[in-house]
């Protein structure tokens, strides 16, 4: 059910820095080590990684055990006490009095622990606190920001939502759903403060281990009622491609006023038909939705929304070319929940587990947030598979 990609934040190099952050938070704070919260907690892959660094560097058995269980310790230690502090003069002194067990451990050019700056520029993208952040620990500067790092500042059903919305990222840009990659994605522009930071999640379930597996239960759970409430709605018909000589004979272009059918009835009739369109859209398809420009020679179809149903629900996502428009409004669009661009979700996009609450949100999205007035100049295309390419289909 659950499927990711290979590719992601959390490479070999970040996993290691981030160990050295929780490793030196064991170090501040004098922590016995915890090798069991380690081997039940850790990641597999940044399990690994660290056996691969210590193993090359020919640290002892009874060395990467003490390591570990620091590693272990640390994080532990942020889970119970999620306002912790680490700041760079603390891990500058952690790494200058290194104890027996983890000096002299390095693979080529790479010494681990590394360097603040290498903390700070590679896993923070030039920002400490950033780093902090993205490792689960408090930074410096939180209550400059008021940013809620405890368990209690999110509920259940928040964690739920934005972790369906997480998912739905991953699944959509091939990324697996580890630690880090969380942490860098709550930390994103467009997320910064609006969904949970790491600590508050480990604070809340104890790990991100606990996290995920709960709220993947939470995810299904909600998916699987508002499929139960999905009720058979009738649907118009919608033409797979629209020449001008089609939207002659449909009228568009010519209004005509409907004294038996209110406009917002209509608004509600192509509602109801895209949300009974989604909810028959299988998982790991798409589906476009446009709209008909008129003024030019010939009257175009623009797509402006692409919506992806996956495990995780349905994330929608505004075309680029969408941002053109006379009327694009970003200050709507942010009223209304959806997240703005960044350079990891390139679109603006919204995440929901309920195709009619989809719809809705996708409809309101076009008409208010990009002038989009005419409900007879809505359509949307056949099901296509999301990673057909069909172009090269037709070249073949």
């Amino acid at each position: 059910m659950w499927e990711f990609g290979s590719h992601g934040e959390q490479t070999p190099t970040h996993v290691l820095l981030a160990t050295a952050v929780w490793y030196a938070v064991a170090e501040a704070y004098g922590l016995a080590p915890d090798g069991s919260y380690a081997a039940t907690t850790l990641d597999a892959t940044v399990m690994a990684d660290m056996l691969r660094l210590l193993e090359s560097a020919r640290v002892s058995p009874q060395n990467i055990a003490l390591i570990l269980g620091k590693v272990g310790a640390g994080l532990k230690y942020l889970a119970l006490h999620p306002y912790t502090q680490l700041d760079e003069l603390t891990y500058r002194d952690v790494c200058q009095h290194l104890p027996a067990e983890s000096q002299d451990v390095a693979h080529g050019s790479f010494v681990w622990p590394p360097s603040c700056e290498s903390i700070r520029d590679q896993l923070g993208d030039g920002g400490w606190s950033t780093a902090m952040l993205r490792t689960g620990v408090c930074p410096p500067d939180y209550a400059e920001y008021n940013w809620q790092l405890s368990g209690t500042s999110l509920t259940d059903m928040e964690f739920r939502n934005q972790l369906g919305s997480f998912m739905s990222y991953c699944i959509r840009y091939d990324r697996q759903p580890t630690v880090l990659a969380y942490g860098t994605w709550s930390t994103m522009r467009s997320n910064l403060g609006r969904v949970p930071f790491l600590a508050a999640v480990r604070a809340k379930y104890g790990s991100w281990h606990t996290a995920l597996q709960v709220g993947r239960t939470m995810v299904t759970d909600a998916l699987q009622m508002t499929k139960s409430e999905v009720a058979p709605v009738r649907v118009p018909p919608h033409p797979p491609s629209i020449s001008p000589e089609q939207l002659a004979v449909q009228g568009i272009g010519v209004v005509k006023s409907e004294q038996t059918v209110s406009a917002r009835d209509r608004w509600d009739e192509v509602t109801n038909s895209l949300g009974q369109r989604l909810a028959s859209l299988p998982w790991s398809r798409h589906l476009r939705t446009y709209y008909v420009l008129t003024g030019a020679a010939h009257a175009n179809a623009m797509p402006l929304v692409c919506i992806y149903r996956s495990p995780a629900g349905f994330l929608c996502e505004i075309a680029m070319e969408a941002e053109v428009l006379p009327k694009f409004s970003t200050d709507y669009l942010r009223s209304r929940g959806w997240a703005a661009p960044t350079p990891m979700q390139p679109m603006w996009n919204r995440n929901v587990f309920d195709p009619h609450e989809a719809a809705q949100d996708v409809v309101q999205a076009m008409r208010w947030g990009m002038g989009c007035s005419r409900w007879d100049y809505y359509r949307t295309d056949d099901l296509v598979l999301d990673a057909e390419d069909t172009s090269g289909t037709e070249a073949g």
